[in-house]
């Protein structure tokens, strides 16, 4: 035998069996216990049956002519069956009585009725018919979508895009302190600086504050064009260079010329690089050669001459090699100390403007003419990814300090982030009304600074 214990509401006085928290005559929460129903195993229980009765602007429960049946204690269930459970409790919540649900909320019941009846049981949970708080069920399922795409909206937020388009805002400020075109911009080693070069009819190289934009130091001593800069890796000196064959080293924040090299006869710099230690420097041109030259004296130390059209990108790798981009469409690695031709790249069908090592030294980015950047193994020079979304020839690029992302630039007007290794877009930056001509991440991988013919300078 099985005891089970009634309960009897003190609005109406009916009994009913211990299930169920609200009375199905009035619908009141309040009841009290009465003395304990016996029952025998072989008892054939039905559950209690609602129907809906409208009146003018309320929903009430009244029960049908169906005698009240006491109910036993639910079998054990499956998995599936458990979760169909929990799902029908979310939706019976008793809510505060609202209007009858229209035609459109009906539509709504049918689909998660069919959903709780599809693939999590045999019978259907729900039907319109039996929809009488429709409202108030479709307030909660509407609040738990919204809190789902909240999460999926901030999610992707921290991962600098928007939910649908992957189009990211700038954050920072706008430099604006140039009066031509802006061909290089790069942050100093402590994340407090950012020194752009201004183009032809500009000529300067202008220090600024990453954080407040105030200018430190305005260096005018490039009489046409700066076109391109590095700063050394102890963040006290600059390395800049233009039209001519000048290139010049200064005080960052002093503007004081410490020593000028001019080992490349009439013959403009388009690419500077500091070597890793701060003992060397690396210039290339228009002249078709890469020149290697004391950082503390302005010697001379090496030139390569294997280059068949001008040299336009030039990066060091921290175990002292150099790789080579040059209109001609090739990359050639070199040993830097003893100028020895180790590899050549031909992956791309156009001028090559730009490159980088990945921080660890094993894989090379570069980017050009063809509209896209490539990613491949310096020993085996096997292509890991190649990025496709520029619509016009890339400018620039930089690796992320994780090595998982690389940011680039580009004649579209934009900056855009992707995965290294697999080719991914991630985010777009639209803001330069000119074509992008330089990009750096900040020292602590959180902000990207670009500059662009439009004469600005963004950080985003």
């Amino acid at each position: 035998m099985i005891e089970r214990a009634n309960q009897r509401c003190v609005q109406c006085g009916a009994s009913f069996p211990v299930y169920g928290t609200f009375c199905p005559t009035c619908g009141q929460a309040v009841y009290r216990p009465i003395k304990p129903l016996t029952l025998s195993k072989s008892t054939v229980l039905k559950p209690v049956r609602l129907r809906a009765v409208s009146s003018p602007g309320i929903a009430e429960m009244q029960p049908t002519q169906t005698p009240l049946q006491p109910v036993l204690p639910p079998a054990p269930q499956s998995a599936s069956t458990s979760l169909r459970t929990r799902m029908m409790e979310i939706t019976t919540l008793r809510l505060p009585a609202m209007r009858v649900p229209g035609s459109q909320e009906r539509s709504v019941a049918s689909s998660i009725s069919g959903l709780l009846s599809g693939p999590l049981a045999s019978q259907p949970l729900l039907t319109p018919e039996k929809w009488t708080r429709g409202s108030s069920v479709l307030s909660v399922l509407a609040l738990m979508i919204a809190l789902i795409l909240c999460g999926t909206a901030i999610s992707t937020f921290i991962r600098g895009g928007s939910l649908n388009t992957g189009e990211a805002s700038r954050q920072g400020p706008a430099y604006k302190g140039h009066t031509q075109s802006v061909y290089q911009a790069c942050w100093s080693p402590d994340g407090k600086y950012i020194a752009s070069a201004g183009g032809l009819g500009d000529g300067t190289v202008q220090v600024w504050e990453a954080a407040t934009e105030r200018m430190v130091i305005t260096y005018h001593e490039h009489a046409t064009a700066a076109l391109a800069l590095a700063w050394s890796p102890d963040g006290k000196y600059i390395a800049s260079a233009g039209y001519g064959d000048m290139v010049r080293v200064w005080e960052a924040l002093s503007g004081r010329t410490v020593f000028i090299y001019e080992g490349h006869h009439n013959a403009s710099v388009l690419a500077v690089a500091w070597s890793p230690d701060g003992n060397r420097i690396a210039t290339g041109g228009v002249d078709n050669t890469v020149q290697v030259w004391d950082a503390l004296t302005g010697n001379h130390v090496v030139t390569y001459r294997e280059f068949q059209d001008d040299v336009t990108a030039l990066d060091w790798s921290s175990d002292g090699r150099i790789a080579v981009g040059s209109v001609d469409g090739a990359v050639q690695v070199w040993e830097a100390s003893a100028a020895k031709h180790l590899l050549t790249y031909t992956g791309h069908s156009g001028a090559v403007y730009a490159l980088a090592w990945s921080p660890d030294n094993r894989l090379i980015a570069s980017g050009g003419e063809d509209k896209m950047v490539q990613v491949w193994d310096v020993a085996t020079k096997k292509v890991f990814s190649v990025y496709k979304g520029h619509t016009a020839k890339v400018n620039a690029l930089a690796w992320s300090t994780n090595e998982m992302q690389i940011v680039s630039g580009g004649e579209d007007k934009t900056v855009q982030v992707w995965d290294a290794l697999t080719g991914k877009h991630i985010a777009t930056y639209r803001g330069h009304a000119g074509s992008v001509n330089a990009v750096a991440w900040s020292p602590d991988g959180k902000k990207i600074v670009s500059g662009s013919a439009d004469k600005t300078v963004l950080i985003w």
